[in-house]
């Protein structure tokens, strides 16, 4: 009789059909959760490589020109929603592009700022640090700053989305400064 138990339970030992299923019923949430992880981040890698290509642009365009008005202003700031396509931007992305004047006595301030999106403008005159001995006194740089609140495909990675932000200080090209017209 007990040979016949112990004769059972080792055949029952020696058996490994379903174990296979077993382990990848285990294993497959992991994995689901490892995919879907590697493919949110990746989406947020290019968001924030789109985010730096946008604030350099935007920075680059201002500072290729010797004055600003309205019209090329709006212009700038269409061409930077066009390359954060296609990913959305019209509640979450901010774009300011500033005009940063260092003093003689070394403070920098603010000559003038323009703004879209989530940001708002600087106002003239407002202090503004600038790092490191990026420019003289009584020279300028424009400044480009963009943020973005990304919000991944699913809210099980990233519930609340992340913030995103880039910054490029550009001396300008044609002039000592970029002068801002506006009306």
């Amino acid at each position: 009789m007990f040979r016949g138990v112990r004769t059972r339970l080792y055949r029952r030992k020696l058996d490994q059909s379903g174990v296979s299923a077993v382990e990848f019923a285990l294993l497959m949430p992991l994995l689901i959760m490892i995919y879907f992880g590697l493919a949110e981040t990746t989406q947020m890698l290019l968001a924030d490589r789109r985010i730096s290509q946008v604030a350099f642009s935007v920075g680059d365009l201002v500072s290729r020109t010797d004055q600003v008005d309205d019209a090329q202003m709006a212009d700038i700031f269409t061409v930077a929603r066009v390359i954060m396509q296609p990913f959305p931007v019209s509640t979450v992305m901010g774009i300011r592009v500033t005009s940063i004047e260092v003093a003689s006595d070394g403070k920098a301030s603010a000559v003038w700022s323009d703004a879209s999106g989530t940001l708002g403008a600087y106002v003239p005159g407002a202090p503004m640090a600038i790092p490191g001995t990026l420019i003289d006194p009584g020279e300028t740089v424009v400044l480009s700053e963009v943020t973005y609140l990304y919000r991944g495909l699913s809210s099980m990675i990233i519930a609340d989305g992340m913030t995103l932000s880039s910054k490029f200080y550009l001396k300008p090209r044609k002039s000592d400064a970029v002068l801002r017209v506006r009306g």
